[in-house]
């Protein structure tokens, strides 16, 4: 359903929002041909696979179908995330250790018996 999703689907960034509006082609009822139903998965996977980085969402549709005359557009909003840039000042240093450098292991811990002795009974000996 991606590749037909470029025609159907408009993206607008505004204000930290962004605006995804779909907009399906008519059903046809006479061949019974084209019924289409986009859902939020396909949404999110859709901006997703163009790398626009989304937060959550604001206005929320379950989904849109082109069965319905009146249910051929839907607009969903969500919460623009912006990337960070790493400032060359805030760089934090490498936490690799170097590659001949061998790792330390714990030490195995050795099984102990103890053994009670036991006081020869006089009788016994006898």
């Amino acid at each position: 359903m991606n590749n037909k999703m470029k025609e159907w689907v408009t993206i607008k960034n505004s204000n930290g929002k962004i605006y995804v509006t779909v907009s399906l082609p008519p059903y046809n009822r006479v061949e019974f041909t084209n019924k289409l139903k986009v859902r939020k998965s396909d949404i999110i996977s859709y901006l997703l696979e163009k790398k626009i980085n989304i937060g959550k969402c604001i206005e929320d549709h379950p989904y849109v179908r082109n069965t319905d005359t009146s249910d051929n557009n839907r607009v969903w909003v969500f919460e623009q995330i912006k990337q960070k840039q790493a400032s060359p000042k805030n760089k934090q240093k490498s936490s690799k250790k170097p590659e001949n450098q061998a790792k330390k292991l714990d030490k195995i811990p050795e099984h102990v018996i103890i053994e009670e002795e036991k006081e020869e009974s006089s009788s016994l000996l006898d």
